[in-house]
């Protein structure tokens, strides 16, 4: 039962949920809500929101987590509240520890003489046991970067299985239909319908579209088919048709033709998600493809997006539990009915707009709401994609919303501008009135949400269910990560069993759990605490398992902490740090070997299967001068690399190997322009180009030179792996080494110019590639022009005072017109020599001036000549 409180409001209504007028502002439009909770011996669920004077009646209802349908709400529970002068609340006793509810919250009220329901969601824990499997993830990889990627692909593996995911991947073209594509997702879900949780697509893969839509209210010029993410997570895929005749929008602009939707053309009907509307599986997507406002390429952009995941999931990233608010339309919900839910009252920046940036480079946030007028890559209250670039951004999660940045697929979309940034964002979504995220609060992944809010589990609010609605980003990201246990290791005790030994983690936790696999496709399985995984954890820094298998066997560990957070306390395990261990007691061989001009130097070593190690290349002879050294290996070893260590996780012997030689020089050739050309003014922009590769390294920059003049650099900062296999060298996002490098020479004069380029290559090798001439002609002179009539200082009578003023121009062109000026005033122009223009003057003094003007513009003033006019005597 509800503990009775004094001073109550007993509520009668059962207010259903309905879209909130769209007049209302944000903080009318929600309920801002919060939640604490009490464990034993009374344990209880107090909900507490803000007041507002405009509201007649409040109604609660409550359901356990896992009931879906928006309508599935039950009655209104009939319960006192505490109606306090700054916050009511609402204490829930019928709780047990270990429970979790999903509360809603309505208020009925006047605004403007108008009636108005208004809800606002929350999901509550009371000390929830910690999840440890979180289902199956259909990662779908886009195969053009299945090599270039591989470290960092296999990393995120890695990291999602430590994270309880069972990982299905799927390599396939990026040329595959959309079609194709979804049959590739079908074909694991109805294989385990109930396992399969969500899809991960990385990288350029097709596109969905569908309906006829527009909602950013651009009817004229943004109405037809939208990007439809969903369809890839609804499989209810055969009620998706291409088949309805609607009328063609001949009107549209070519820019967006994208929207037209015709019968056969590949794009769906719906515009609405079908059938009942509900979507199975969360989809998220990382397409950083046609980004260049990042100077970088695709490859670099998604390596970035990966290490930024990475970083995240082992809270290197740690950002303040808060939120930024920037909303320059005044009526958008999706932040202020989520933040607060999720990060509490007190946790959310509400900013003027144009602070955007100067916030987010200066301060730290977990999430970040902005919505102004928009565009396809800027938001009027926000800034641009290349503001994006430009900057830090030091936030993770993201809701934007304006026009246009819905269709996600333009180039350097505002949309996915987060995702390139650097150092911290990782998702993004376009939203105003369309999302409940509050289940994140509790520990849920973003996805988890997302699909929710496409089904309108919790609520039913405008286009929520429109298939316009996706995820830019990783879907399995959580708010709330716990620094995982360091050096994880494995040792062989001949009287005891296995011992799992780790140093501890950087956050305040409760202690450890220690999970085994046998098969290296297989479940991890928890080995410590008792069934809910909430007590009987190690403590200490070790666990020793006194039943190891035969076969080796990978151990993971994973740290524990009880949150205590704005929706309640739940138990939250950190990312699992592996290790792997066999049964033969005296590890594995590793054999370090350098090659050198002068002989080759080897060391033997015995190290523990299962580990991360460093090993160094061994000491080459002192009269051994030669300095570049790569090295390439067995086990989980990149393809190679230069340098003189390598940090590799040992799961078989291993041989690494380094070959040391001379350094050689780069080839390094002008492309553009070639020589002899000439360039006709105005030379505003002359692009220089060079190519150059280095055959046993890597190019770090090249340098363009005007004779001995420095004009400028192209600069790639980091590179990674050397295929050596074909001897191709690599730059870090993936382009072959030999690349092009490019200056843009501004405003050149006339003149004659001999051009070269030198490059640098990563051991400080430089080479100077052949000159190429080139001229710049045809600049242009201004004209010159002197009055020749009359002279300066004439003295006229008013009897006599009548004239032609004549004047002298030259050019190197033409003279277009000549205008004559008396001070200010314009007194006419002449076109042809010697540009006579008649003058009857009274009595005074004149100052004459007179404008050349030629062919390309240019505009000389002559001197001024001044003359009098006395009157008659």
């Amino acid at each position: 039962m509800s503990r009775i409180l004094a001073g109550t409001c007993v509520i009668l209504l059962n207010l259903g949920t309905s879209v909130v007028d769209a007049a209302l502002l944000p903080h009318r439009a929600v309920v801002q809500v919060s939640a604490q909770t009490t464990g034993k011996p009374s344990p209880a669920i107090v909900l507490k929101w803000k007041p507002d004077p405009a509201v007649r009646n409040w109604a609660i209802y409550r359901r356990p987590i896992g009931v879906e349908g928006f309508d599935r709400w039950g009655s209104a529970i009939n319960a006192p509240f505490d109606l306090g002068a700054k916050e009511i609340r609402y204490i829930d006793s019928d709780v047990e520890i270990g429970s979790a509810f999903e509360y809603r919250i309505d208020k009925l009220g006047t605004n403007d003489g108008r009636d108005f329901t208004a809800s606002t969601f929350i999901l509550v824990g009371l000390e929830e046991p910690p999840v440890e499997l979180r289902g199956k993830l259909i990662l779908v990889v886009d195969d053009r970067f299945v090599e270039s990627l591989r470290p960092e692909l296999t990393r995120f593996v890695h990291d999602l299985i430590g994270d309880g995911w069972e990982v299905i991947r799927h390599d396939v073209a990026s040329t595959l239909s959309v079609r194709q594509v979804k049959s590739v997702i079908k074909a694991d879900y109805v294989a385990d319908p109930s396992g399969i949780k969500s899809v991960f697509l990385f990288g350029r893969l097709p596109v969905p579209y569908s309906g006829s839509i527009s909602p950013d209210g651009h009817q004229v010029d943004h109405l037809g088919a939208w990007p439809a993410d969903v369809y890839y997570g609804d499989m209810d895929d055969e009620l998706w048709t291409d088949i309805d005749d609607k009328p063609r929008i001949n009107e549209l602009v070519p820019r967006i033709e994208k929207h037209v939707n015709v019968p056969g053309d590949g794009k769906f009907d719906q515009s609405t998600i079908p059938g009942d509307g509900r979507v199975e599986l969360a989809v998220g997507r990382v397409d950083l493809s046609d980004m260049p406002a990042f100077g970088a390429t695709e490859t670099e952009l998604l390596r970035r997006y990966l290490d930024k995941n990475h970083r995240y999931r082992h809270r290197v990233i740690n950002p303040d539990r808060r939120a930024l608010h920037i909303d320059g339309f005044g009526n958008c919900e999706d932040g202020i009915r989520n933040f607060t839910p999720m990060l509490g009252f007190d946790n959310m920046d509400r900013k003027v707009s144009h602070t955007w940036f100067p916030s987010l480079r200066d301060g730290s946030y977990l999430w970040a709401f902005g919505a102004g007028g928009g565009q396809p890559t800027s938001c009027a209250t926000i800034g641009t994609t290349t503001d994006f670039a430009n900057n830090r951004v030091e936030s993770v999660f993201h809701i934007l919303f304006g026009s246009f940045f819905g269709v996600w697929d333009d180039r350097n979309s505002l949309l996915r501008a987060p995702l390139a940034s650097q150092p911290n964002a990782l998702t993004c979504l376009w939203g105003r009135k369309f999302w409940t995220l509050h289940e994140m609060g509790l520990g849920r992944p973003i996805g988890f949400s997302v699909r929710r809010s496409q089904s309108q589990v919790v609520a039913s609010y405008k286009w929520m269910n429109g298939v316009q609605t996706a995820l830019m980003g990783d879907p399995t990201l959580r708010m709330f990560v716990v620094a995982p246990p360091r050096n994880v290791g494995v040792q062989s005790d001949r009287d005891r069993g296995v011992v799992v030994s780790w140093e501890g983690s950087e956050d305040s936790v409760l202690g450890y759990h220690v999970f085994r696999r046998d098969d290296a496709d297989g479940r991890f399985k928890r080995l410590t605490g008792d069934k809910s995984g909430t007590s009987g954890f190690i403590t200490g820094n070790s666990f020793t398992d006194p039943n190891p298998a035969n076969d080796p066997a990978q151990y993971m560990v994973r740290a524990l902490r009880l949150e205590t957070v704005n929706s309640g306390t739940f138990y939250n395990l950190s990312q699992g740090i592996p290790a792997t261990y066999s049964d033969e007691p005296s590890g594995i061989t590793v054999t370090t070997t350098v090659e050198t001009s002068s002989g080759t130097t080897s060391n033997v070593l015995r190290l523990s299967r299962g580990t991360y190690q460093t090993l160094t290349m061994p000491p080459k002879s002192s009269s051994d001068e030669t300095g570049i050294c790569k090295w390439v290996g067995t086990g989980d070893v990149p393809n190679g690399g230069i340098g003189t260590s390598v940090r590799t996780f040992l799961d078989r012997d291993s041989t690494i190997r380094w070959k040391c030689s001379a350094n050689r020089d780069a080839a390094v050739n002008i492309t553009s322009p070639t020589s002899n050309r000439n360039f006709t003014q105005p030379a505003d922009v002359v692009r220089l180009e060079a190519t150059a590769a280095d055959p046993d390294g890597l190019i770090r920059k090249v340098e363009f030179y005007a004779g001995t003049t420095l004009l400028g650099e192209d600069r790639d900062s980091v590179f990674d792996f050397v295929n050596d296999q074909s001897g191709v060298a690599y730059k870090a996002h993936g382009q072959s080494a030999v690349a092009t490098y490019r200056f843009d020479w501004k405003n050149v004069p006339d003149g004659s110019y001999t051009v070269t380029a030198k490059s640098y290559d990563d051991f400080g090798g430089s080479t100077t590639s052949a000159p190429i001439r080139f001229t710049v002609s045809g600049k242009n002179v201004p004209p010159t022009v002197v009055i020749d009539a009359p002279k300066e200082g004439t003295i006229y009578k008013t009897g006599s005072a009548k004239f032609n003023l004549q004047t002298n121009a030259r050019d190197d062109g033409t003279i277009v017109k000549v205008e004559y000026f008396l001070g200010a005033k314009n007194l006419g122009r002449a076109v042809t020599p010697p540009y006579n223009l008649w003058q009857s003057l009274g009595p005074g003094t004149y100052t004459f001036t007179a404008e050349a003007t030629d062919h390309q513009g240019a505009v000389t003033i002559s001197p001024p000549v001044s003359i009098t006019v006395t009157a008659d005597e």
